[in-house]
């Protein structure tokens, strides 16, 4: 597990601590399910791909992760290299785009400030 629950239930009460609303603690926690998800996708692609190492140190897992209001810091235990990016790490920055694009068909093209307010109102 990359992740325990008591870990999950913390930074769910941290968060609701913080007096967001429901639907921002549902997406919050939606969020988080998402990352873990991300990061076992991650954490699979990287292990196909290398293939000149040991075993032991092929795997890599995600050892914890910073979440922002932009994306998320994927803390890994050994250097890891995204698919997509040719920057390799231990910290790895993943925008919550990225991981929207990768989770939900449909996800937004729509970059502006103004564009993404509309379609939130929109779902209100």
């Amino acid at each position: 597990m990359l992740i325990t629950q008591e870990q999950q239930e913390a930074l769910v009460d941290e968060y609701v601590k913080e007096k967001h609303t429901t639907e921002e603690c549902i997406g919050f926690i939606d969020g988080i399910n998402a990352i873990l998800e991300l990061a076992v996708r991650i954490s699979k692609n990287q292990i196909s791909q290398t293939n000149k190492k040991p075993k032991y140190m092929q795997e890599v897992i995600i050892t914890g992760y910073t979440a922002k209001s932009e994306g998320v810091i994927l803390e890994t235990n050994i250097p890891a290299k995204l698919k997509t990016a040719n920057v390799k790490g231990t910290r790895i920055f993943v925008s919550w785009d990225k991981i929207g694009k990768l989770l939900f068909d449909g996800y937004t093209e729509k970059q502006e400030v103004s564009e993404r307010d509309e379609l939130r109102a929109k779902a209100n």
